[in-house]
Parts: structure tokens; sequence; C-alpha cells
């Protein structure tokens, strides 16, 4: 089995179902058609492909993935992933890069620092160099996109990485072990914080609650009359 059936088969197995994206030089490379699990949707542009991740992810609270060939493929899927950083989005976001003997950043053709340009709107961005990656790496990426505050995770595969092989046993034993992650549970609220703050409601003349958009992604806002609710 080569590295890209493997890597897509990895992610299928600990819940992704949806790609969104444009395939480029690497199409030899990356066979998303032959892949079970996880249905591919060509998008017009890469940033379509990274707001369709974006709000796919924000909507279900599942990580899904989008796609983009390198350089200016990868700048432009750039924008939707800003959008899931900013709006707390579970996203897998990946690309392709440049064959490692070839890589020169800025200097060979279409090639670009990946992991340093998606460094600053993720949560996590790292280049996936071999078959290890699949086994150490992606699992704890996924883990990190719905845990704490969700978001997106970025991972760069160079061309010649993706053609690596790996015996179909050895394949099956990575699979075998992966499992779908599940989110931290939050800590419990401390009852003397939710006291002090029902006696501060209960206590204004014109209460007004001020909440972050995280709230909605906890479903725990819900349209309450403060004197009602929060009253003891």
């Amino acid at each position: 089995m080569k590295l890209d059936e493997l890597f897509l088969r990895a992610l299928a197995r600990q819940g992704v179902t949806k790609c969104f994206g444009i395939v480029g030089g690497e199409a030899e490379a990356i066979r998303f058609a032959n892949q079970i699990g996880i249905e591919f949707f060509l998008t017009r542009h890469e940033f379509t492909a990274g707001i369709m991740a974006d709000v796919l992810g924000r909507f279900t609270g599942k990580p899904q993935m989008c796609w983009s060939t390198f350089g200016p493929g990868l700048t432009n899927i750039a924008t939707g992933v800003c959008s899931g950083i900013l709006d707390r989005s579970p996203m897998i976001v990946a690309s392709a890069q440049i064959p490692n003997e070839q890589a020169k950043y800025n200097l060979t053709h279409q090639c670009i620092d990946n992991v340093s340009f998606m460094k600053p709107i993720t949560k996590v961005s790292f280049q996936i160099e071999g078959i290890k990656d699949i086994r150490q790496k992606i699992p704890s990426a996924i883990k990190v996109s719905i845990d704490k505050l969700p978001g997106p995770v970025y991972m760069s595969i160079p061309i010649d990485v993706l053609k690596q092989e790996i015996s179909a046993q050895e394949a099956a034993n990575i699979l075998e072990g992966l499992q779908i992650p599940k989110r931290t549970e939050p800590a419990a609220p401390v009852v003397a914080n939710l006291e002090k703050v029902a006696s501060l409601v209960n206590n204004s003349r014109y209460p007004m609650i001020i909440i972050g958009n995280q709230a909605g992604h906890e479903h725990t806002l819900t349209a309450i009359h403060p004197k009602k609710t929060l009253a003891r």
C-alpha cells in the first residue's frame, strides 16, 4: 500500500468523511477517487474548499478536510483556514509539497515553507515525513482539532512521501490501532462563581450578558430570563 492511500484511510478511520479541494501537480501521487470512506468534492477555488470544511466542521463539531496543491494553492486555501481558527471550527487541512530533494523555499517553482506559513492560523502545523507519522502525528492532530477551543490543524505532505510504500499487513496494523477521537470533557463550573454571577445579574437594574461565540459551540447557550433562571 502506498502512503497516500494509508493517509486517507487513516483519516477516514478517525471520522473524516468529506474532503473539499483542488488537486494539482501531485495528482498522480494522491488518489482520492480510489478511497473508500472519504468523499472528494472538486471546488472551483481553494478558498471555497477552506470555507466548506470550516462551515461543515462548525455545524457538526466533527473535523472535515480540505486539500490544496502546493504554492499558491495553499495560499489560496489559507483564507478559509483563517475563518476556521477565528470561528472555532475543527478542520483537517492538508496540502502537497514539492519532493524533498527539490524543496528550496521561495526558489523552487511553487515551493514555499508550508508549515511556517500555516502555523499562525492553525492549532498545529507539521509535515508528514513518513509512515511513522501516520501512526503518531495524525491521531494527535485530529484530537487537537476538537479539544478545548476547536480549530484547524495543518499537514504538509511532500510528493515523494506520498509515494512511499508499506506492506499490507503493516498498514492493516496501523489502521486497526486508530480510533475516532473524543473531545476531553470540560471541567464542571465552580458553584461559587455561578452564584456570584447570579447575584450580579439579579441585583442589576438592566442586566446584560455578553457571551463569546464558543458558548454556542458548547451547546450551553439558551434563551433565558436572568431573574427567573439565575435566581437561587
